[in-house]
């Protein structure tokens, strides 16, 4: 199995491999 992307949730913000804020990361997740 691949290992995911490392993801880090802070507060309210988020930086991910598919968003770098709150509504884009919801945005992709969505969608």
């Amino acid at each position: 199995m691949p290992r995911a992307e490392p993801v880090a949730i802070v507060g309210a913000g988020v930086t991910t491999p598919i968003g770098q804020d709150v509504a884009a990361f919801w945005s992709a997740l969505l969608t």
